[in-house]
């Protein structure tokens, strides 16, 4: 007979048996070595590729070295050998020299070695019950990964689906992998000891004796081309990493897949993090139709009409469900276990829930692992996993609710007894057992916990009564970040400050939320260090909020309460409320002055002459600039004296003196560039431009709005960036590039309304009634100016000088081409319209933005 395929078997077999390298197995290359073969041909010969085939010298010279090795120990197993191959044997003289005059004579039977069921299977991986969704780009990477790697390990958070991405690969790859696909399950593992028996049990290996079963795995993979899928192997990486870098090491056709919420750390290994499934954008507009977009609704709703039949989403439910899936982060096995629920409760039931979610989510599949059934036993699962350490800073770090940097993760983990690289690196355990997850950023990296880890962590915090001292030292980290910011908001630091405050305004709300009950001092000084990024930004209603939450409590020194009203007081500006805004300055500048605290005063002056100049009082609005002027110039507040000198511009342009605004703008944008405020230039460029525009100079007052608008953009001021759509559409309404305009005064309107600026929402529909007269739209014209007109009587928005000559030139207009009577009615139309629908037909209708060539102070100090 000629049996080369059992011959082969044979000799792997007798390699692992032996340990000639100083108790190291044989490889493959050590036998080509050894018979003077390079590697390649070795594989050839033995495997019989391309005719390739064994001589009786290479099989002499194999069985040579076996028997040197210690592999074979009697002349039977030699004989063995040659049969399988009808090779003759050796000769007398050749049995007596060496080493084969070692071998026992033939009459001793051989040793039984380990051999694979004959029943074996060339996979045992299950048959799907449920359908797999989504997940294209994550199979084509997997796959691509595995053709340049041995080792590939599936990380990512609980319940993310690693182990259906591993078998949905691993079924895709069958034909690839001829001598077998294996699946060797190992949650139910606990005792290291065990993990080879669970391998070789799913390979079908048996040993004599069942001993040396890690011999017998090597010896059973040799030379075969085999996947192993070791799935959930969290809980063992140790002991895996070393026996899975063994038989890598032995077997060179072996490949293995893993899944683990942590890498095995060892040579030639690649990570791949599984990522949640792909999720609508929360600013997205939520449509029935797009729910089979993205893959975490459509498993919502798949596994939902799996447990109802009858479940069939209708439009009032799609938000819900947008929320449902974003809130539990894209996790699969979450959004599954949420899905079932609705078989006893309506979709948006569900999303209100969810604040309870490890109560809420408590049904899975009976034929699930127990950790896999409930949301709350998966969490467990991983957080059980982890050292007393990392399970103290995983339940401290659940205080951030918007993610958080290495320097704040350690100022909120660090104890008298801890440094800080124990923090640090207890960290990056939580990064690589897919807890914490990081987010490279261009200038640092920031960390965070997924929503549903944050909620069990914080669950965690409560229980053992730490949340007190944890949310103490969380909010005196961001006051301090406050504190520190403060002082840069007006300088040439600002871009990075703003950004910085943006990318921390949940965690900053949070310490606000958290001190107005705990400790009202804090809450008071936090909002009023913030009311200037509020106000930039945009954040007016929100800021309003938090500093008559903070003032209400009565709390803080006077200096506090001084620069709270202050800010109170801007922010009530900026929204029209000039009743409240001159209330809580004039507060502001009595603490001030009691405190004869110069800077104070001079900064409530200034955002007072901002009021009057609203309402038309210039007189009083020219007094206020003026001392506050004079104040600066004293105090040598260079950025302060320049914003004093702007919206003393703007005053004086208002009143038609646009040759004696000019200096006053040229001179304060010298000092701004000076200062590197780039919020104060863009403000500075936006004035320069009104005073271009009312001269008629509109290609310079485009350019100078463009400028600033860059600017403003950069910055994300999105009251300023309304500011200069309505110039810029006003301009391209007068030069005639009507859909300029139209998509400018557009973007200004649903900007104002998103921030509640009022003022700006004025402005905007008087450019919109412009932008309807050019067009002929007379009717629409009217109506939208009445409306305008009504809210600036609301507000108390006083008309400037050049605001009512371009209102009076639309009135006439369309006085005398629509009639008495029409024009009449179509006005008391506009005024009577709700402001809130008037808004939703202004967008639906692309009734966009507008310009007024009043110049509005946009400085507060």
């Amino acid at each position: 007979m000629y049996d080369l395929d059992t011959f082969r078997q044979r000799v792997h077999d007798l390699c692992r048996r032996a340990t000639p390298y100083d108790q190291r197995h044989p490889t493959q290359r050590d036998l080509a070595e050894a018979v003077s073969l390079s590697l390649s041909e070795l594989s050839r010969r033995l495997n019989g590729k391309r005719d390739a085939k064994l001589t009786e010298r290479d099989i002499h010279a194999i069985v040579r070295i076996l028997g040197e090795w210690g592999a074979i120990t009697t002349q039977a197993e030699a004989y063995e050998l040659f049969a399988l191959l009808d090779c003759p044997p050796f000769t007398a003289a050749e049995w007596q020299s060496p080493p084969l005059d070692t071998l026992i004579p033939s009459a001793m039977p051989p040793v039984t070695l380990a051999v694979s069921h004959p029943s074996a299977l060339t996979h045992n991986l299950p048959a799907p019950l449920t359908s797999f969704i989504g997940r294209e780009r994550d199979i084509a990477a997997v796959t691509n990964l595995l053709t340049s790697t041995r080792l590939l390990t599936l990380t990512g958070a609980g319940g993310c689906g690693k182990t259906r991405l591993a078998i949905k690969v691993a079924t895709q790859l069958l034909a690839s992998y001829p001598d077998g696909v294996y699946l060797i399950e190992l949650s139910d593992i606990h005792d290291p000891a065990l993990v080879p028996q669970t391998i070789a049990s799913a390979l079908g290996i048996v040993t004599q004796d069942g001993t040396n079963q890690i011999g017998a795995i090597a010896d059973h993979l040799f030379l075969r081309h085999i996947l192993l899928v070791l799935d959930n192997c969290e809980h063992l990486t140790t002991p895996l990493a070393e026996l899975v870098s063994r038989l890598l090491t032995l077997c060179p056709e072996l490949c293995v897949i893993a899944t683990s919420r942590e890498v095995f750390r060892v040579d030639g290994e690649v990570a791949f993090r599984v990522p949640s499934l792909s999720l609508p954008d929360p600013n997205e507009p939520t449509q029935l139709a797009s729910l089979l977009r993205f893959e975490a609704t459509r498993l919502f709703v798949e596994r939902a009409s799996a447990a109802l039949p009858e479940f069939s989403p209708h439009p009032a439910e799609v938000q819900a469900i947008y929320n449902i899936c974003i809130q539990l982060d894209g996790i699969p096995l979450a959004i599954e276990l949420a899905a079932v629920r609705v078989r006893m409760m309506d979709v948006r039931e569900i999303e209100r829930q969810l604040d309870d979610r490890f109560r809420l989510l408590t049904t899975g599949s009976r034929a699930n692992r127990p950790r896999q059934q409930t949301l709350r036993a998966l969490v467990d699962w991983s957080y059980d996993l982890l050292t007393g350490g990392e399970q103290s800073l995983l339940r401290h770090l659940s205080v951030f609710h918007s993610g958080f940097t290495l320097e704040a993760a350690t100022a909120l983990g660090l104890s008298e007894q801890e440094e800080q690289w124990v923090i640090i690196n207890q960290l990056g355990m939580l990064v690589d057992k897919s807890l914490v997850l990081h987010e490279a950023q261009p200038t640092t990296t920031r960390y965070r916990l997924l929503e549903t880890i944050r909620q069990y962590g914080m669950q965690r915090l409560i229980e053992r009564d730490e949340e007190p001292a944890a949310m103490q030292r969380y909010s005196q980290y961001y006051l301090q970040l406050a504190r520190n910011a403060a002082d840069k908001l007006n300088g040439s630091e600002q871009r990075d400050v703003l950004a910085t405050l943006e990318r921390e305004h949940e965690n900053l709300r949070t310490a606000i939320s958290w001190s107005l009950i705990a400790e009202p001092d804090d809450a008071l000084e936090l909002a009023g260090l913030l009311w200037l990024f509020w106000y930039m930004l945009g954040y007016l209603s929100e800021g309003r909020k938090y500093l008559t939450a903070a003032l209400a409590t009565g709390a803080g020194n006077y200096s506090q309460q001084a620069r709270a009203l202050n800010g109170a007081g801007v922010l009530a500006w900026s929204q029209g409320d000039y009743s409240a805004a001159r209330c809580d300055l004039e507060q502001s500048l009595s603490i001030y002055r009691q405190l004869a605290d110069e800077h104070g005063i001079a900064q409530t002056l200034h955002n007072m002459g901002n009021v009057a100049a609203d309402i038309g009082d210039y007189a009083q609005a020219r007094a206020f600039y003026a001392e506050c002027l004079a104040l600066n110039r004293e105090l040598g507040d260079r950025y302060k004296v320049a914003a004093a000198l702007a919206n003393l511009g703007a005053v004086t342009s208002n009143a038609g003196e646009y040759q004696l605004a000019r200096p006053l703008y040229e001179e304060a944008l010298v000092i701004l560039r000076e200062v590197g405020n780039e919020w104060a230039v863009a403000a500075a460029l936006h004035n320069l431009g009104e005073v271009e525009m009312l001269e008629g100079n509109y290609p310079a007052a485009r350019n100078l709005y463009s400028e600033g608008l860059t600017l403003m953009r950069a910055l994300g001021d999105r009251r300023n960036v309304i500011s200069s759509l309505k110039s810029l559409g006003t301009i391209a309404t007068i030069q005639g590039d009507l859909a300029a305009a139209q998509s400018a005064l557009n973007e200004g309107l649903r900007l104002s309304l998103e921030i509640g600026d009022r003022q700006s929402s004025v402005l905007l529909l008087e450019a919109f009634a412009d932008l309807y007269l050019v067009r002929g739209e007379l009717t629409r014209a009217v109506k939208t100016l009445g409306t305008a007109d009504r809210l600036r009587e609301v507000l108390a928005y006083a008309l400037q000088p050049a605001q009512c000559r371009r209102r009076e030139h639309i009135i006439a207009e369309t006085h005398a081409r629509l009639g008495g009577r029409v024009w009449a009615t179509t006005w008391a139309e506009g005024r009577a319209t709700n402001w809130s629908s008037c808004a939703d037909e202004a967008l639906i209708a692309s009734i966009v933005k507008h310009y007024s060539s009043a110049q509005s102070p946009i400085f507060s100090a």
